[in-house]
This record gives structure tokens, sequence and C-alpha cells, in this order.
């Protein structure tokens, strides 16, 4: 209905500029003569009054005008290059001059250079535009940005969802929070979160855990529970891979009202890739320092044309020495499947399989009272 009531009102503005430019016309033959003669035989033709200072127009000499115009048409062809403009009062019986601005002399000569039958249209949307009678639509500019694109510095505005409340403005999310997009994490090769949580000013590295996921502080706190999708996991075994992560929001203080106990200082929640509505292919090997090489695979798409079904799949081998000589072997593969039948509707399955091998792993011993203390080799 609202695109319906768009097009009657263009269609009747349009039908009232051109009732405004063209209602009377009138034919000319009029040598090249003083601007001001030229200005007050038009005047007298169409029975309209004309006003202008003589010094303005003193010295001033209008070109031939010859053909069927309006009287707006007419008087904008007599003013050509003279660097004055053409105004005229509500109900359009009286006009007066005045002198061009810099930008008004550029458009002018520009007309200048037009065919007849373009200055005729070009003078008649001058003329229709500025009268006070005719009804104008407003400017609409539309611009289109990607969310937390390098371009835009990084600037995430919205995040994926908070508790119980989904996909929100991260201006009117009502908590202090920091959002790592995917290309920072794509640019900066982070090949765990170590590299993320240095970069965040809230959060503290505590180091790659032998379990495979990452221990962090938070305003003094520990925070290992993970938060997927803003679902929250009890066990210190969950997490993802860097590959496989969409973005990474991180919220400060106590949390313990929107994901349980356990997160005092404030959550992590690592958000997983989804389906995109373009094609996506993407295989890239790299390496993260030292032997560390990896291969990686991300594929994305739709499996119809209307985009209700589409689908994610992240693949990742990864092997070698890293410079510390601490070695790692990763496997690890990922699907999404998503249904989206409405805007207001969406379901998806994820599955998600990892495999993590370590060697010469640094592990703390901690040795308390009335502990047995082997003789170690």
């Amino acid at each position: 209905m609202l695109l319906i009531r768009y097009h009657v009102l263009t269609l009747a503005i349009v039908a009232s500029m051109q009732h405004v430019a063209f209602a009377q016309t009138s034919t000319y033959q009029i040598a090249a003569a003083p601007l001001a003669q030229t200005l007050a035989q038009i005047a007298r033709q169409n029975n309209v009054s004309m006003s202008a200072d003589p010094q303005v127009l003193k010295d001033k000499t209008a070109p031939a005008i010859q053909g069927n115009y309006a009287v707006d048409t007419a008087f904008h062809l007599a003013l050509a290059g003279s660097g004055l403009q053409l105004v005229k009062n509500a109900d359009g019986t009286v006009y007066s001059l005045k002198k061009l601005e810099q930008q008004e002399k550029q458009q002018v000569r520009d007309m200048g250079q037009l065919k007849p039958i373009d200055v005729v249209a070009s003078a008649s949307r001058r003329v229709a535009t500025n009268d006070s009678n005719v009804a104008q639509l407003p400017v609409i500019t539309v611009t289109a940005e990607k969310n937390g694109s390098a371009e835009d510095g990084y600037l995430v505005k919205n995040i994926t969802g908070v508790g119980i409340w989904g996909e929100r403005s991260l201006q009117d999310t009502p908590y202090s929070m920091t959002v790592i997009p995917q290309e920072l994490i794509e640019n900066v090769q982070a090949n765990d979160m170590a590299q993320i949580f240095k970069m965040n000013p809230i959060t503290q590295d505590g180091g790659d855990q032998w379990s495979g996921n990452y221990y962090n502080v938070i305003r003094g706190f520990s925070s290992n529970n993970a938060v997927i999708n803003g679902l929250p996991l009890a066990g210190w075994y969950s997490f993802t891979t860097m590959e496989d992560l969409e973005r990474i929001e991180t919220i400060s203080g106590a949390t313990g009202f929107l994901y349980g106990g356990g997160r005092v200082g404030g959550a992590v929640n690592y958000v997983t890739k989804k389906s995109t509505l373009e094609n996506k292919k993407s295989i890239k090997i790299g390496n993260y320092g030292g032997d560390q090489y990896y291969g990686h695979i991300d594929l994305s798409g739709q499996f119809d044309k209307n985009n209700i079904f589409g689908y994610r799949v992240n693949a990742l081998y990864q092997n070698g020495d890293s410079v510390a000589d601490i070695g790692k072997e990763q496997k690890f593969i990922s699907f999404t499947l998503d249904y989206k039948p409405t805007e207001n509707f969406y379901i998806d399955l994820n599955y998600v399989h990892r495999e993590l091998e370590r060697t010469n792993q640094k592990l703390p011993i901690t040795v308390s009272s009335n502990t047995i203390r082997p003789k170690l080799d």
C-alpha cells in the first residue's frame, strides 16, 4: 500500500510541475537586443510585470529568441549568460531579478551548452521547484555499510543478543560490552583467543588450557565457562576454533542473572558463523608461526532461490610445532543448516566435531600438605 501511494504522489507532483511550466506558452520572434528591451517585450506579450534595476541591466544583451515557449522559459533564455536569476512571486504575475552566486552561474553556463529542447526542460524544472505552491518530496539518501568492516574501523553497531533479549543496537544495550568482528579476527591472523583477549581492554589472557578452552580474566575474576551463540555452557571443554567464529561479544560485570553462576566478572559470547545469502567458497592455506601450518575450507550459501534453507560448512586441519616447540594437531569440522520461512522465525541445526592433540605441553603441578611426592626421573 505504501508503494502505491508513493507512485501516485510522484505522478501528481510531475503533473503539477508540468502545469506550472507549460500552462502559458507564446510564440516569440525576438532578435538579439539589449536585455532590458527583450525582458520588457516578453513581459508585455504575457501580461506580467517585470521589475529590475536599470544599473543591473546596463550593457547586457539578450540572444535571439524564436519559438514557442512558456513565459518562464523565455525569461531564462533571455537571461542566459547575464549573471542574473529570475525570481517570481507565488501567483506567478510579478517577476524580478537577482544576481547569481558562483555556483548558480556555473549551472546557468551548463544550461547554455544544452540543446534547445533540453534548455526548455531544465528551465521549467528550475522554475517549478522554486514555486512555493509546488509540493516537493524530501531527499532520501540511502547508504550501506558493512558492519564491523576494516573500512569503518571495525566499528560494530549491533549485537546478536544479551541473555533473554535478542539482536539489538549496541547503543541500546544497557551493559558494558565490546565486540570483536570477524574481519578483525582474520586480519590479525589470530591463532587463539590470547591475541583477542590482549586487544580487549576489559579482559586478560590467562593462557591456552590443556582442555582446549581459553582461560580469561575479567575484572579480576576468572571466566572459563563459555557462552556459545547465547547459550551458556557449564563445561570447561566447550569451545570451537578461531576459524569458525563470526564475532566475539564480551560483557563486563556480573552476568549471573543472564547466564548463571561462574561468571562474576563478565562473560564471553562466542558467535559462530552462519549461512550467507550469497554463495561463499573460500580455501586458505597458511602458517601460524614455526611449523604450525593449516588448511581451512569455508563454504556457505542457500539451497533455494527464496533463501529459506541455508548452509555453512567449516573444516580445518592444523599440525606442527609452534615457535615455542609446543606441538598442536587439530581437526575440526562444523555443519550449520538453517530454516527461515519468515522474517520473524529462524531455526538452525549445528554439528561440531573437534579433535585436539598436544605435544610438549607444560602442565603445572600443585603440591599441598599431606601430598605424596614421588621421585621423578
